[in-house]
């Protein structure tokens, strides 16, 4: 029959895809404190944005397109692995409200919380 991956069973039931576990998470350790450590190998902003320029910059769009920076945040952690970006900051200064509340939580389970 082929190959079947092995399937663990939970008792909770998710509401939709994604909301009970880690997802997507990349290899590098991501945080998204108000501003960016010294030791950070990357940073994940937008096009607005001031970030310190001997740093990796990886491009959400702009910070006015919400749907655009959900669209490109999974792409950008796979990114950091394919790169071996060790440590990356995430800019999280953006609204909680409509589509920016579903990124922001992206990005927090991205981070592990």
């Amino acid at each position: 029959l082929g190959y079947r991956p092995e399937m663990k069973i939970h008792s909770e039931k998710a509401q939709c895809p994604g909301q009970r576990w880690r997802h997507y998470a990349p290899k590098a350790v991501l945080n998204a404190d108000k501003k960016p450590p010294s030791d950070i190998g990357a940073i994940i902003g937008f096009d607005e944005g001031t970030y310190p320029h001997s740093i990796p910059f990886y491009s959400l769009g702009s910070n006015q397109t919400p749907a655009v920076a959900a669209t490109k945040l999974y792409s950008l952690l796979r990114e950091l692995d394919r790169a071996f970006i060790k440590r990356a900051w995430i800019d999280t200064d953006f609204p909680d409200t409509g589509l920016w509340v579903t990124l922001k939580e992206r990005i927090h389970r991205a981070l592990g919380n």
